[in-house]
């Protein structure tokens, strides 16, 4: 039987301002992890999570550090549920949150805007460099029906010089 893994993490590096808290927070409910996650005034990110087994632990834990966070992680700090360092994490193991103060409502909103804003072009981007693929494709046929054309006029015009 699995047992779960119940950790606090301090991820370090540029987290905040960038939809990070929402990112982890959709990602570890994906993953069926309970916890919270709240900035800290060192500008880090404290992380409580309580995963179903080690492999999905691994996954959440790998997420952190993954391109589509928009963060650049300079490191993460580790501490199990039976450390000094672990600290008070929460009462109870009820999905995953995001603790308010009378602030976070604000920076919660924002930070799913930042990043709505940021799933929104990078879809752009990518219809963007297909719509450039189109358009090489597109000149390519018609450079290659331009010249077809050129030297179907110039038999004709050739065609009508002999004649004469």
């Amino acid at each position: 039987m699995d047992m779960t893994i119940t950790a606090r993490l301090i991820v370090k590096g540029f987290t905040q301002g960038i939809g990070y808290k929402a990112y982890i927070k959709e990602n570890a409910i994906k993953l069926k992890i309970k916890g919270s996650v709240k900035n800290l005034q060192d500008n880090s990110v404290e992380i409580y999570c309580d995963a179903p087994n080690d492999e999905t632990y691994e996954k959440f834990k790998k997420m952190l550090t993954n391109e589509d966070s928009e963060s650049t992680i300079e490191e993460i700090e580790e501490y199990f549920e039976d450390s000094e360092e672990y600290g008070t994490g929460p009462e109870q193991w009820i999905g995953f949150n995001i603790p308010r103060d009378e602030f976070s409502g604000i920076d919660e909103s924002l930070e799913f805007m930042v990043r709505s804003g940021r799933k929104l072009m990078k879809t752009q981007d990518r219809m963007m460099d297909e719509q450039d693929q189109t358009l090489k494709t597109q000149n390519k046929i018609l450079e290659q029906d331009i010249k077809e054309m050129k030297e179907a006029f110039t038999k004709l015009v050739d065609h009508f010089v002999k004649d004469d």
